[in-house]
């Protein structure tokens, strides 16, 4: 996967704009894995850290119902993982996803709404 920062935009294999941003910690601090960004997409969804260690978090706008909301951890490919504990229902406007026992990749994580509709599908990579 490649990364194409310009002026704080981030185009993904040329299909997908995110904005970047270096995360910090609680501090203000610049986090200390090395490369690690939060990536927004148009729609106001946050993914961060990535590259991801034992979790990554999934944060909804304010303007984005989370009651309903449920996410999918899938490879790649978009084949469900069954692993314990990646998939369920969104426990608030942010939420952690555990990735304990997941070797490094490419992983997505699928976000759908109350009736089922796939509401964003959303690209990581797991170091």
């Amino acid at each position: 996967m490649q990364y194409n920062k310009l002026d704080g935009i981030v185009e993904v294999q040329g299909r997908e704009r995110f904005e970047y941003y270096p995360t910090q910690t609680s501090q203000g601090e610049r986090s200390s894995e090395e490369g690690s960004q939060i990536l927004r997409k148009s729609n106001g969804i946050l993914l961060f850290p990535n590259p991801a260690g034992a979790s990554i978090s999934v944060m909804l706008p304010n303007e984005m119902d989370w009651e309903g909301m449920q996410f999918q951890l899938c490879d790649f490919q978009g084949a469900l993982l069954q692993a314990d504990g990646s998939n369920g229902q969104m426990t608030g406007r942010t939420s952690e996803i555990p990735l304990t026992g997941l070797p490094p990749g490419i992983y997505l994580i699928k976000l759908t709404d109350g009736t089922g509709k796939l509401v964003e599908s959303l690209k990581f990579v797991k170091q």
